[in-house]
């Protein structure tokens, strides 16, 4: 969330038409002048939140493995084998 408003001026500085001559702080004047400061943090706030969320829920499911494993190494006495020798 905290770096959402680098985001919204990257995001209008990409979508910008014409030729990209417009700075950075040219684009931030113009988005504080036309649409406020509150803009630059509830602009694509929930894509941006969707974009973060997957990567907690493969944290969840790779520590609920590493888990598993864990047991399964406990009960066996030994180490597990995720691929087969061919």
């Amino acid at each position: 969330m905290a770096t959402n408003p680098l985001s919204v001026l990257r995001t209008r500085m990409v979508m910008q038409e014409g030729p990209a001559s417009r700075s950075v702080l040219s684009v931030l004047r113009g988005l504080l002048r036309e649409e406020g400061v509150r803009s630059l943090f509830t602009r694509g706030l929930v894509p941006s939140l969707l974009n973060v969320s997957h990567g907690a829920a493969q944290f969840i499911f790779y520590e609920h493995i590493k888990g598993v494993l864990r047991e399964w190494k406990a009960s066996n006495g030994r180490e597990a084998k995720l691929v087969s020798k061919t």
